[in-house]
């Protein structure tokens, strides 16, 4: 019998260990090499020692792991991959032999990932490792600090989360060296923000002197470099936004790079003056956002743009171009890497970051090098000062000649002359005033250049001046055919206090610029105060439509700023009297604006230091007009709509209309409502029905008010005493352009013959 025992428990023992064996042949994966600590330094790679098992629905939780007997870890092989957005648990065994606890940093990947739960397990009970958080976020170069126990035998399991596709590449190092690293990487991050901070600063200091467009976009590439290389610092509490914004950093880069990569003209027809090509971008940002595409779709969509940057920028500047090979290099990387994570070397988080940087720096050295070499070049020593007392001295002997001249043909013009010789004086009179405005300009030039150019305030009538320097004009505009319209606000006082010469100078040199560059058009003079309330600082704008400036003039008016003794300046290919303004201008405090383009003509606009002269103030007051209705006919529209604002501010009503037919019907409807109008100003070059051929019209049509006074505005030389115009009924012939304070009193004066006669 007890051979009968000892045989069968032999038999026992040799059927549970052929058990074992056959578990270990089915599941070869079950047992991993395992990891036996000891005091020191310690760097392994954990190919052998760690396993890992993807989650799915049935082995997501903790629970659900324990439960599932179909849960299989497998060995890590090299080359393992972690798919985007996908769950996994990791699992590795862990032997501390010493009695003292050993603190580890373990590392999982050159990309980002998310740390869900960690736990351990030690003879059969699983422990929940609270000094790990829930979401901890891994970057490339930070890892997870464990701490194992002292003579302990465990398993460690993590649940993790891959941000985007990437290899596993478990490694187990000694705290010391970690912290070391760590504090590294921080100062490279550092070090790579620093940088990006100081292009910003860069930018927006060249902004103050060069605004131009591509300043700003620099600008914004660098601020979203910085949300970008801030998600790769080395840290566990970055916040999810962070995350979400930086995936979309390459997109927002390779677009902020194609738009820096058009050529100046381009700003200036469609960016500076419409903002849908950045309405579109946004609202593409924010569509990427909420449908959260794939981080391989983010880089996939992000090179069309810089591919297309690329290309335009090869054409720009060669410091863009660069930038914009070296943000290729950067995200085609990635991309492969992300593709294909098992056959390509893993691009580190500094890597990418280094990239980034070179993008910016490069992008900004395209506009910054540039604006530093004109800063310099401005600032060179010239020699040009020196001929300021030169300019002045020969400013002064031409005037001493030049006023004999026009003296003298004043003079002679009061004496019986032939229709010949006026003729002739005429032109010596026009001819003299021009010599007097270049010796004006170069006097000016002078002063400028020497800094003596100093402010006369006296006493003016404004209304006056703006009469004088349209009527020495005037025979360019009719050569021209350009329709002068003034527009000046009424509350306007006729009396001011400035320096009546430089505005003078100012007016006069702007108004011939635009009648030399406009063909059959308008122009359009309006003054106004910059504050009503304050009424300190008129506005002038001198609008035309004509064929606008040259790229050149323009860009060297622009950036010429205070530099008046600039010796890049090309004086031989730029206009002179439009560029002496413009430093006239802001020597006295003034600003100056300009708008050009060769489809709608010029803008210039320029505010002025004055102040009103009320011991000057006129005590006449208009209020004959007031409750009087008006009908203005003028295919201009400019103009229909500033009588209309003189009508109302003289509280009259104005109706306005473009043609005689229908200004015909406004007159008889208001006849049959018993509404008639008072007034009636009628422009005398309209297409189809000029001004003489309605005013015949209205007298023999007995449906219109026979009483309506009737003043035509003209640009001709025709007056009141002209036949067709007392054919026609004409009360008075006005010539364009005309004040809001002639045309009011001109007005009244009828108003009150009428009145009379009734």
């Amino acid at each position: 019998m007890l051979r009968i025992f000892i045989i069968l428990f032999i038999w026992l023992t040799l059927s549970h260990t052929t058990l074992v064996h056959a578990d270990h042949k089915q599941d070869p994966h079950a047992y991993p090499s395992s990891i036996i600590l000891a005091p020191g330094s310690l760097q392994i790679t954990l190919n052998k020692s760690i396993q890992w098992l993807k989650a799915e629905h049935s082995n997501l939780s903790l629970g659900q792991l324990q439960s599932s007997h179909n849960s299989v870890f497998q060995n890590i092989n090299e080359g393992a991959v972690l798919k985007e957005d996908q769950v996994y648990w990791l699992r590795m065994r862990m032997i501390n032999p010493t009695k003292n606890g050993i603190p580890l940093a373990l590392s999982l990947s050159p990309k980002n990932m998310m740390i869900e739960a960690a736990y351990s397990k030690s003879e059969g009970t699983w422990a929940h490792l609270t000094h790990i958080k829930s979401d901890t976020l891994l970057t490339g170069h930070s890892s997870l600090v464990i701490t194992i126990e002292g003579r302990s035998d465990s398993w460690v399991y993590l649940r993790i989360k891959a941000i985007t596709t990437t290899k596993l590449e478990a490694q187990l190092k000694d705290l010391d060296d970690y912290i070391q690293n760590v504090s590294a990487y921080q100062q490279l991050i550092g070090a790579s923000i620093a940088c990006i901070f100081i292009v910003i600063l860069l930018h927006l200091t060249a902004i103050q002197t060069h605004n131009h467009v591509r300043h700003y976009l620099i600008v914004l590439m660098g601020v979203i470099a910085i949300i970008y290389i801030a998600s790769h610092a080395p840290s566990s509490i970055l916040p999810q936004w962070l995350i979400i914004l930086s995936n979309q950093s390459p997109w927002i880069i390779a677009s902020l790079l194609a738009l820096s990569s058009f050529k100046t003209e381009f700003y200036k027809q469609h960016i500076l003056s419409s903002s849908n090509i950045f309405l579109i971008l946004s609202l593409v940002l924010i569509g990427l956002i909420l449908v959260n595409l794939s981080y391989i779709t983010l880089l996939s969509v992000s090179l069309i743009p810089a591919i297309y940057a690329a290309y335009n920028a090869s054409r720009v500047s060669r410091a863009l171009f660069i930038s914009c090979v070296t943000f290729i290099v950067t995200c085609s990387w990635s991309l492969l890497y992300t593709i294909t994570p098992a056959t390509i070397h893993s691009p580190t988080n500094m890597h990418e970051v280094y990239g980034f940087v070179l993008t910016v720096l490069c992008a900004s050295g395209s506009m910054i090098t540039p604006y530093f070499r004109r800063q310099t070049a401005r600032q060179k020593p010239t020699n040009i000062t020196n001929q300021s007392p030169f300019l002045s001295q020969i400013s002064h002997d031409f005037r001493t000649p030049m006023n004999g001249v026009l003296g003298m043909a004043e003079l002679l013009k009061d004496t019986p002359l032939s229709q010949q010789q006026r003729s002739f004086l005429s032109t010596i009179e026009q001819s003299g005033h021009d010599l007097l405005r270049l010796i004006n300009r170069v006097s000016d030039m002078g002063k400028l250049q020497s800094g003596k150019l100093q402010s006369e305030k006296t006493s003016f009538d404004l209304i006056e001046l703006i009469e004088k320097v349209i009527e020495r004009h005037t025979p360019l505009a009719e050569q021209n055919q350009v329709e002068i319209i003034l527009n000046i606000d009424p509350v306007i006082s006729s009396n001011i206090l400035c320096d009546e010469d430089r505005l003078n100078t100012v007016l006069d040199n702007l108004v011939l610029n635009a009648l030399s560059k406009t063909k059959q058009g308008e122009l359009e003079i309006k003054i106004h105060w910059i504050d009503e309330n304050k009424q300190d600082q008129l506005f002038f704008t001198i609008r035309d439509s004509g064929k606008g400036l040259d790229k050149e003039t323009l860009k060297q008016i622009i950036n010429s700023h205070n530099q008046i003794t600039n010796p890049t300046l090309d004086i031989q290919n730029i206009d002179f009297g439009l560029f002496l303004s413009k430093h006239i201008i802001e020597a006295l405090q003034g600003a100056f604006y300009i708008e050009s383009s060769s489809k709608i003509g010029t803008t210039i606009r320029f505010s002025m230091q004055v102040a009103t002269d009320h011991s000057q103030q006129a005590n006449l007051k208009f209020n004959t007009l007031k409750g009087l209705s008006l009908l203005v006919v003028d295919d201009n529209s400019t103009f229909r709509t500033v009588i209309q604002q003189y009508a109302n501010s003289w509280g009259a009503h104005a109706d306005a209309t473009y043609n005689g037919k229908e200004a015909l019907a406004l007159l008889r409807n208001h006849k049959t409502i018993e509404t008639p109008y008072d007034i009636m100003l009628i422009d005398q070059d309209m297409p189809i029905m000029n001004g003489f051929q309605l005013a015949s019209k209205i007298q023999d049509d007995p449906d219109i008010n026979q009483d309506i006074i009737k003043i035509m505005l003209t640009g001709s030389s025709i007056t009141s005493q002209d036949n067709l115009a007392l054919d026609a009924g004409i009360h008075q012939v006005i010539t364009k352009p005309v004040t809001a304070r002639a045309l009011q009193a001109i007005l009244a004066k009828h108003v009150m013959q009428r009145n009379q006669r009734k």
